[in-house]
């Protein structure tokens, strides 16, 4: 399948994206905008952290037809008590009345630091302005090639070091469909979700039933699976959106065509969540975590989260140091029950631990793997069962804390 990484949201057909600057960040744009022709249908997967933004409240309370998203990065708008929620209220107002849609078809993303009053009076001037401009702009000439044109994908960028997005289109037996996404995320990455946010549209014509549980599946092994270091945040979003506007009817299409679709966002959402990990704040290598023959799926999965979430383990892997003991002391802090002499460590395809003893004499080679790779892979053979697993991480670098050091600052 092909893939192409120049193209914004808009690329499926019956949307309008771009960005703008309304001044929440210092420099460059930070503001999304994403506009459906039709109502479209969307499932939306939040943040589990229990402090979550009241955005992420209004998205759930208001149900699944959307027509317009806003994402504004520099000010995550939690935190802030009554005054987020009117943040959304105030500027649900004057969207409505610029685009003459309901507010409850407007919906919203923040990210950026968390508990500052939103500024939404000195904000909606800016955006009242400039979406007027837009709007007469889009009933004009809808989707005019513009190269000043201001990215959707660059607008929802915070620490991040460059645009994340992937699209594609699949030919089916009743026409072409398209499927574009973009991501955010650098830091304070860890399942249930990581700190990101993630949008795909697609101009498929499908129920919010089948759309929901698509999106499940595919949140399960992407943007469940990696961690950089260990933290979610309040702001987490996921939106599959879906306008209908091929004409291309879901339920219609064969069970192969369906199962080729699922594919292929499975594919756009693992390349998005390896994207964010390989951009980890400070971040000089990917790592995998591969966990080979346990007794279940989440003994897999926890022993793989252990090792992933061990800051000795991610430092001496920036370190370039085949530290097995590091790794095999965050397999015993698992909780998980295993044995001993049946558990083989790898790094690559060096093979560092087997029947209880280091293999000493294969230090060096490990060590040179590290040196020569920015793609590593550990590997952990249990010995005990059938279940595998693949987890990312990334190492922990000087960089990383001077990011963090001064996020708020």
């Amino acid at each position: 399948m092909n893939f192409t990484h120049d193209v914004d949201l808009d690329y499926c057909s019956g949307f309008s994206s771009f960005g703008l600057r309304v001044g929440l960040k210092k420099k460059g744009s930070d503001c999304a905008i994403l506009i459906s022709k039709q109502k479209a249908n969307f499932s939306f997967i939040a943040t589990q952290n229990t402090f979550r933004s009241l955005s992420i409240e209004d998205t759930i309370k208001k149900g699944n037809s959307l027509k317009i998203l806003i994402v504004f990065s520099g000010n995550a708008n939690a935190c802030t008590g009554d005054h987020a929620i009117e943040t959304i209220k105030h500027i649900s107002k004057i969207v409505s009345d610029i685009f003459q849609c309901s507010e409850k078809n407007i919906f919203f993303s923040f990210t950026g630091v968390v508990g500052r009053k939103f500024p939404y009076e000195k904000i909606s001037n800016i955006l009242q302005k400039k979406l007027s401009l837009t709007a007469n702009e889009l009933s004009e000439s809808s989707k005019t090639k513009n190269n000043n044109k201001i990215f959707f994908s660059n607008a929802i960028l915070t620490t991040d070091t460059r645009e994340k997005k992937i699209a594609t289109l699949l030919k089916s037996q009743f026409g072409e469909i398209k499927i574009s996404a973009c991501a955010k995320g650098s830091g304070m990455i860890y399942p249930n979700m990581a700190t990101m946010l993630c949008y795909i549209t697609t101009d498929i014509k499908i129920d919010n039933s089948s759309l929901q549980k698509i999106h499940r599946q595919i949140n399960e092994s992407s943007f469940n699976v990696i961690s950089v270091d260990g933290d979610t945040s309040t702001n987490d979003s996921f939106f599959i959106i879906a306008n209908g506007n091929s004409n291309v009817s879901y339920s219609r299409l064969s069970l192969k065509e369906k199962k080729k679709i699922q594919n292929l966002l499975q594919e756009i959402t693992k390349y998005l969540a390896l994207e964010i990990v390989k951009d980890g704040e400070g971040a000089t290598k990917l790592i995998e975590i591969k966990i080979q023959n346990a007794k279940t799926n989440n003994m897999a999965k926890k022993i793989a989260k252990a090792i992933a979430n061990s800051l000795l383990v991610k430092t001496a892997i920036f370190g370039n140091d085949a530290n097995y003991g590091r790794i095999l002391v965050a397999l015993g802090n698992s909780g998980e029950a295993f044995h001993s002499y049946k558990v083989k460590l790898y790094f690559g395809n060096i093979l560092l631990y087997e029947n209880g003893e280091v293999m000493m004499k294969n230090i060096k080679k490990a060590n040179s793997y590290l040196q020569k790779n920015q793609n590593v892979i550990i590997s952990l053979d249990l010995g005990i069962g059938n279940k595998n697993c693949s987890f990312y991480t990334c190492d922990l670098s000087y960089d990383y804390v001077k990011i963090n050091a001064e996020y708020t600052t």
